[in-house]
C-alpha cells in the first residue's frame, strides 16, 4: 500500500475530480515526480507473484489536504499569527477550493485485525512520519482488510487479480482519502480553525499581494533556503504557492464502494478536537514567553 500526496496528480482544474479525472500533470518538483513515481510502481506491482507463490495485492491512497492535533503546518501557521498580533494575511483568492481531510498525529490508532494485528501496526508507522489516527489513517487500516482478503483470506481470488481487479476489486487501484471536512481555500479554512480556538483574524477579502510578487518572494525563498542548506525552511515556495493557488477538492465514494471506508470521525468531532489542541498549544505559548 503507498500513500500519495494530492500533489502527485497535478492540482488543476476543474474541481471536484476523482480518481478517474484524467488530469494534465505539470510536475517539476523533486516531491511530486518521486510520489507519482512511486505510485506508478506500486500499482504495476499488483498481481505480481511473490515468494511463497501467492499473489501481491496492491493499491494506492491518496490523502488531499491534511489538518489535524500534532499537524506542523497547522503549529507554524499559529506561531505565524501570533507574530502578526493574531493576524493571518490572506494570499490566495477565497475561490481557490481545497478539499482536507482529518490525521490526528498526536493519538496511536489501536486496530485490531485479529491474527494480524502488527500488520496495522506497519500500516501506521508507514503512515506519514509518525504513528497517526484520523480519519486518513483508518482508511489505510481498512484498505489492508481488503488487500488481505484478495490476497490471503480468499487466494484463490488473487489469481484473477490481474483482470478481475481493476473492474470491481480493492487492488490495483487508487483511492482518494476523504471526509466530511468543508471545502473551501486554504486560508478560509485555517481562519476558521484557528480563529474560534485562539482568537485569530484573517486579514483581506482578497490577496493582498499581486500575483507576481507572491511569486518573486516564493522564488527569493527557494534561492534563500538553497543557500542556507536547511537552516531556513520557509512555508511560501514556488511549490507551495502553486499547491496552494490551484483549485483541487474531490467528489468521489469509490473507497466507500471498493474498500468498505467509511469515516469514523465526523467534521463537529474533527473540528473540535483540532480546535481543542489550539488552545493548548495558544496556552502553552502564552506561558513561554
Amino acid at each position: 500500500m503507498w500513500a500519495t500526496p494530492y500533489s502527485c496528480p497535478d492540482p488543476t482544474p476543474p474541481p471536484r475530480g476523482n480518481e478517474d479525472t484524467p488530469y494534465e500533470v505539470h510536475h517539476d518538483h523533486p516531491y511530486p515526480l518521486s510520489k507519482a513515481e512511486a505510485e506508478r510502481l506500486v500499482l504495476e506491482a499488483n498481481g505480481m507473484r511473490v515468494r511463497g507463490g501467492r499473489l501481491l495485492a496492491t493499491c494506492a491512497l491518496r490523502p488531499t489536504g491534511i489538518y489535524g492535533e500534532g499537524h506542523p503546518l497547522m503549529r507554524e501557521f499559529h506561531a505565524r499569527g501570533l507574530r502578526s498580533g493574531r493576524r493571518l494575511w490572506r494570499l490566495v483568492s477565497p475561490e481557490v477550493e481545497h478539499g482536507r481531510v482529518y490525521v490526528d498525529c498526536l493519538t496511536h490508532m489501536s486496530v485490531a485485525l485479529g491474527p494480524h494485528e502488527r500488520l496495522a501496526q506497519l500500516l501506521l508507522l508507514s503512515f506519514s512520519h509518525t504513528s497517526c489516527s484520523g480519519n486518513a489513517a483508518w482508511m489505510h487500516i481498512v484498505a489492508a482488510r481488503a488487500l488481505w482478503h484478495v490476497a490471503v483470506v480468499e487466494p484463490e481470488g488473487a489469481e484473477l487479480m490481474g483482470a478481475e481487479v481493476k473492474g470491481a476489486g480493492p487492488a490495483g487501484e487508487a483511492y482518494y482519502c476523504y471526509d466530511d471536512s468543508p471545502y473551501g481555500s486554504y486560508e478560509d479554512f485555517n481562519a476558521g480553525l484557528l480563529g474560534p480556538a485562539c482568537g485569530f483574524r484573517l486579514v483581506g477579502t482578497g490577496p493582498l499581494l499581486p500575483a507576481w510578487v507572491l511569486r518573486v518572494l516564493a522564488w527569493a525563498n527557494a534561492a534563500l533556503g538553497w543557500a542556507l542548506r536547511g537552516a531556513y525552511r520557509p512555508i511560501l515556495t514556488p511549490y507551495t504557492l502553486a499547491v496552494a493557488s490551484t483549485p483541487f477538492s474531490v467528489a468521489t465514494d469509490k473507497a466507500t464502494q471498493r474498500l468498505g471506508y467509511a469515516p469514523i470521525y465526523p467534521w463537529a468531532q474533527a473540528c473540535a478536537r483540532t480546535q481543542a489542541w489550539l488552545r493548548c498549544l495558544d496556552r502553552s505559548a502564552a506561558t513561554t514567553r
